[in-house]
């Protein structure tokens, strides 16, 4: 990686990451959410009881239809990945080694399965197309669009009562009736909160901001890191070359069907295994992501732009015996994912002016059980393709020694060490830094189990912050359902509030410069 450095794009558009994201479709792992319960004494985040929720948010369209497992008619679609290649090699070696093909989405254990994309006819499904597109005429709702948010206002009992923006060159202030919502993900709400006076006194108080309320907002960050583990040859002419897959006909079964190669997403199945670290086949910690991918013209300079990978190395890397960069050839890349890591990193104000990025310190590979863990997940991954059948009747094989690692023996523990070392890089999946706990005495938690931020009223956060632990999966489709969650425990609260007595739970403020709305968004 170029300085050490990895990208972390945010979501700032109406929908959130789910505008840019992979669109993978995945929910976790039952002992995910069994131990959030553990964690904040609360039932209402054991698995058995968020499954209404993940079957509610489903319009399911995939693999493995099951009333016990998924629904139909939510809000977000989710379909099979309509045009893949090479993924039944994958799936055949799979099972030719022992394991099952079963839905990584229902009861997850060690096994394979065709991918589940949030995907409708071909194209990109959204929380904005399932969720606010279809509500936006309603008249108790405003959306500020380009608005980006600085802090939260507590008064002297700690009750949020109002929100300062920045949108269009100008400072406004717009008062909160009920209760303020942050969902500004696991990057920008412990920005906001630390901005707003929440957060770990030493650190605000380095940077002169009054601290209103000494708690561990920024701490506990979490991440899926991926090793981008190949590329591996194969000799038959199906893995996906952008010269060979885009031309007439691949626009034309786009534009008649929404199928073809315009609308893959490279990534045509996955496997959970698990390592020695943690030992537990009901409960994997490592994701392999098999994808059909071959050695495309631009391929390094695609490595730079998405991961920051060095491109002059990688260049190096995939040159053929005759030192020529090799392009379009065939290949398949398969993305090594620490689905459950040890490491904990943090993430801290740079400065008091809102507009400077804060600083994100991820701690990747700093645990030497994710190192291990990782590790065995690529000697895992290279077994299916070298001792399998399938892959030796079209000559799989590792490519060579990745260079900086030529002292070390090729395909031994240490060779993977520090193959692993240098192609590491985030998959986007941040979380934890707003984590909810069991109550004020859980000094690891900002947000108690009902979202309500410790020590305060009116504020609740809800987005994939409060993730305690990390879930063993993409993070979009468990956001989601935090997000069904967390309105459920608004709509109960506040029907709890007016069966006991008419009277507004809310103090008034004096009317300056707001914004009078009832259900506002800010979004940038």
């Amino acid at each position: 990686m170029h300085n050490q450095v990895v990208f972390y794009p945010r979501g700032t558009g109406l929908g959130g990451s789910s505008n840019l994201n992979a669109m993978i479709y995945q929910r976790g792992n039952p002992k995910d959410y069994d131990n959030w319960a553990n964690i904040t004494e609360d039932p209402a985040w054991s698995y058995s009881n968020v499954l209404p929720y993940f079957k509610k948010l489903e319009d399911y369209h995939g693999v493995f239809p099951s009333d016990k497992f998924h629904g139909k008619g939510g809000p977000i679609h989710v379909e099979k990945v309509k045009y893949s290649l090479m993924e039944k090699y994958f799936l055949d070696a799979a099972k030719e080694k022992g394991y099952q093909i079963k839905d990584p989405t229902a009861n997850q254990t060690i096994g394979f399965s065709p991918n589940e994309v949030t995907m409708k006819d071909g194209l990109r499904w959204d929380t904005y197309n399932g969720y606010i597109k279809p509500i936006e005429s309603r008249k108790n709702l405003k959306i500020y669009r380009y608005s980006r948010v600085i802090k939260v206002h507590l008064d002297k009992n700690r009750h949020a009562y109002g929100v300062t923006f920045f949108r269009h060159g100008h400072y406004r202030f717009v008062k909160a009736k009920k209760e303020i919502i942050l969902s500004a993900g696991a990057i920008d709400t412990p920005k906001i909160l630390m901005l707003s006076g929440i957060g770990p006194m030493d650190h605000l108080n380095s940077l002169d901001l009054k601290c209103l309320l000494d708690l561990p907002v920024g701490q506990n960050l979490q991440d899926h890191t991926m090793t981008l583990f190949g590329p591996i040859l194969v000799d038959t002419p199906e893995s996906l070359l952008f010269s060979r897959a885009l031309n007439l006909r691949s626009v034309f079964d786009f534009a008649t069907m929404r199928s073809g190669p315009v609308a893959t997403t490279t990534q045509g199945a996955i496997g959970f295994v698990s390592s020695s670290v943690r030992k537990d086949d009901n409960w994997p910690d490592i994701q392999i992501t098999h994808v059909s991918l071959g050695i495309i013209s631009g391929l390094t300079e695609f490595y730079e732009h998405l991961f920051n990978v060095k491109s002059e190395i990688y260049k190096k890397y995939i040159q053929d015996e005759n030192e020529n960069v090799r392009s379009e050839v065939d290949a398949n890349i398969l993305g090594i994912s620490l689905q459950r890591p040890k490491g904990r990193g943090y993430v801290k104000l740079a400065s008091r002016d809102p507009f400077v990025p804060p600083l994100i310190q991820p701690n990747y590979l700093s645990h030497p059980d994710d190192v291990r863990a990782l590790v065995e997940g690529m000697k895992i991954a290279l077994d299916i393709f070298e001792n399998t059948t399938v892959y030796r009747r079209i000559n799989a094989r590792l490519i060579k020694p990745f260079p900086g690692c030529e002292e070390t023996i090729f395909k031994s523990d240490a060779y993977y060490e520090c193959f692993l070392r240098q192609i590491t890089t985030t998959i986007y999946h941040p979380v934890g830094t707003a984590a909810m706990g069991k109550d004020v005495n859980d000094k690891r938690a900002v947000v108690d189990s009902k979202l309500r931020v410790l020590n305060t009223s009116g504020l609740r956060v809800i987005d994939a912050s409060i993730m305690p632990v990390i879930p063993n999966g993409n993070t979009n489709i468990p956001s989601i359902m935090i997000g069904e969650v967390g309105s459920d425990f608004i709509i109960n609260h506040w029907k709890n509030q007016f069966e006991v007595s008419n009277l507004p739970t809310h103090l008034m403020y004096p009317e300056h410069d707001i914004v009078s709305t009832q259900n506002l968004i800010l979004a940038e």
